[in-house]
């Protein structure tokens, strides 16, 4: 599990394969007065719920994500504490839930910088 930015992540992929593996996507207004990306398998009419990262435009338009696909990413990270005791209990309770967490954000947001060295030069 790597650190990046305060996240515990668990795994990324471009927003293409994300998109592409996860089926339709539509925006969604969330509980605290923001907004979420909701990707729909069109076999299995499951949703899949992602966040927006704050670095990312408020106003998500169908333009911005289609002219900056392959500069996104989808990140899964470790949820925190509380939100995964919230999850459980609704799962539990037989209610749909959505255990994993998941995060729109742009490809430079890692920690993670190349260096770009030419091993061949070096020899």
């Amino acid at each position: 599990m790597a650190n990046t930015n305060g996240l515990n992540v668990l795994n990324s992929w471009s927003f293409i394969g994300f998109g592409m593996s996860h089926g339709d996507v539509a925006t969604q207004p969330t509980a605290n007065g923001g907004k979420c990306l909701v990707f729909t398998d069109p076999i299995s009419n499951k949703d899949t719920y992602v966040s927006i990262s704050h670095k990312l435009p408020e106003d998500l338009t169908r333009e911005y994500l289609i002219e900056n696909a392959r500069n996104l990413q989808v990140i899964e990270t470790q949820p925190d504490a509380e939100s995964l005791a919230r999850r459980n209990e609704r799962a539990a309770q037989g209610l749909p839930t959505q255990m994993e967490s998941y995060v729109l954000c742009p490809k430079s947001e890692g920690t993670r910088k190349s260096l770009a060295i030419d091993w061949n030069s070096l020899v």
